[in-house]
């Protein structure tokens, strides 16, 4: 019986770990393995050029997913974060 229980348990640890931040992995999926067209082509990804890193290691071209867009003016870079009581 505690096998059982065990087992249960493990299976919903998985499903609350899926549930919490398997969104964000399948987000991130959706541009990836895309060409450039078709990554031009969806107002989701983005285009990355290849580029030299510092260590001399070549990273090839690809698609990845457009960061997230801030709706708030008050969260924008350089400004500060205004707490309830202001």
């Amino acid at each position: 019986m505690s096998k059982r229980i065990s087992r249960y348990f493990a299976a919903m640890s998985l499903v609350a770990t899926f549930s919490l931040c398997g969104s964000a992995v399948l987000a991130a999926s959706h541009c990836k393995g895309m060409s450039e067209q078709a990554c031009s082509g969806d107002t989701n990804c983005s285009w990355v050029q290849g580029y030299t890193r510092k260590d001399g290691k070549q990273v090839s071209g690809h698609c990845r997913l457009r960061p997230a867009q801030r709706t708030s003016k008050a969260q924008s870079v350089g400004e500060p974060k205004l707490s309830r009581s202001e």
